[in-house]
């Protein structure tokens, strides 16, 4: 587990469900997971946990909702 982990080069055409367990990303390293989500034709889920997304404004976090994509 990557607790202690601040920043986090995202891959490019995320499609499925993802988890990330830190609390310590940085806002540019969420965004950046958030932009290369791809828009799902069902449901995907995006888990960041709370402190993760204490972090982000509702614009950021419209970007993968947008996508159909569930941020918890």
């Amino acid at each position: 587990i990557a607790e202690n982990l601040v920043d986090f080069k995202a891959p490019s055409n995320i499609k499925t469900s993802i988890m990330i367990q830190g609390n310590n990303l940085s806002v540019e390293s969420l965004i950046s997971i958030m932009d290369n989500l791809v828009p799902a034709r069902y449901t995907q889920v995006l888990e960041i946990g709370q402190n993760n997304i204490d972090k982000l404004t509702e614009e950021q976090l419209a970007v993968a909702i947008s996508k159909n994509w569930t941020v918890c």
